[in-house]
């Protein structure tokens, strides 16, 4: 029945066609009955039961298709991420390392600073030590000279000048001495003469009070000889000074240095302790600090080892999808291989020819 129907409408057709060769103001009619007749069989051909078959195995093609680039775009999102984690995790190893950086640098400088204030304070120290000698001999001196002093003094005022029996120094003489109140070596501490090279010399003596004398029948010889006198008092006085008279002196210059030597051990040993706990301080802080880095280190690395892991699963999950998705594909696509030959222009051909 479909076969007559065909050969008619293609009668119809030719009929039409020779109409509007022959008679072209029917050819507008013409083309719409063509139309009409393709349309027609057209619909037809889309109610076939091998037509709507091959529409649903397009459409289950189409449908595994989209789902094949769902789990496909998954996974790509999936190792995306993958790479952000692994990105994250390397920016913050540096991160870490630049911490460790700075947590060593910082250490480095703390201990150099107590290092050079430890050496810098026994510094001052050593150069105390070595002025403690220094003071030791002045101080000694200081205190001596005045003990000295006096001893001379004392020795000097024993030694009369009326019974010294001084070269040139004679009754008269004394007498003159006597009148300036010079009577003992004591009373006087040196000589002066001025003039000289064509000019009168004058001899001057000068009193243990300040005054420079000029006492007569006294000259440049009398002086001279008086003034040996007096220097030589001097030196046998300081050749026989009793140890005991410094003695005591010494021994309390000797405690005071050996005090001073103590002080300055305490306090060296001061410095090196304060130095030594700020070095266990600075040590503990930078321990405490290397602690929290290790341990933010191992959370770091064991929440990008899970991270990474999950991501994997999924990864896996979605691969296995993809590649179920790709076999069901290919699948859906061999079974639509089996409607290549359902084609318009095919069922046209078979209504042509006869074949079913």
């Amino acid at each position: 029945m479909a076969h007559v129907a065909w050969y008619f409408s293609t009668v119809v057709a030719c009929l039409s066609i020779t109409a509007a060769v022959f008679m072209p103001f029917v050819a507008p009619g013409t083309i719409a009955v063509f139309v009409i007749v393709l349309l027609s069989w057209q619909a037809r051909f889309t109610v076939l039961p091998e037509t709507r078959a091959r529409r649903a195995q397009r459409k289950s093609v189409r449908a595994v298709r989209t789902e094949e680039k769902q789990h496909a775009a998954q996974l790509r999102w999936q190792l995306a991420a993958r790479q952000e984690s692994i990105d994250t995790y390397q920016r913050e190893l540096r991160a870490l390392a630049d911490r460790r950086a700075q947590i060593d640098a910082e250490a480095a400088t703390e201990y150099a600073r107590i290092d050079r204030w430890r050496d810098q304070e026994l510094a001052k120290l050593v150069r105390e030590r070595t002025h403690l000698q220094s003071w030791k001999n002045t101080e000694l001196s200081r205190r001596t000279a005045f003990v000295e002093a006096r001893h001379i003094g004392d020795e000097l005022a024993r030694h009369r000048i009326d019974v010294a029996q001084i070269y040139g120094i004679g009754r008269t003489v004394v007498a003159e001495l006597d009148a300036a109140g010079i009577r003992t070596a004591a009373d006087f501490h040196g000589i002066q003469i001025h003039g000289g090279f064509g000019q009168s010399k004058t001899v001057l003596i000068l009193h243990r009070d300040g005054r420079a004398l000029k006492v007569a029948m006294v000259g440049e010889s009398r002086a001279k000889s008086l003034d040996r006198w007096r220097e030589g008092l001097i030196g046998r006085a300081r050749s026989q000074m009793p140890a005991q008279l410094t003695a005591p002196i010494r021994a309390q210059v000797e405690a005071e240095a050996a005090q001073r030597q103590a002080g300055i051990t305490t306090r060296e040993a001061s410095v090196k302790s304060a130095a030594e706990v700020q070095r266990r301080t600075a040590h503990k802080q930078t321990q405490e600090q290397r602690e929290s880095l290790i341990a933010d280190e191992q959370s770091t690395r064991s929440s990008h080892a899970a991270a990474v892991a999950a991501i994997d699963r999924d990864c896996a999950l979605y691969r296995d999808d993809v590649a179920d998705a790709e076999r069901r594909l290919q699948a859906e696509l061999r079974a639509l291989d089996a409607y290549k030959a359902v084609r318009f222009r095919r069922y046209l051909l078979a209504l042509t020819t006869g074949r079913t």
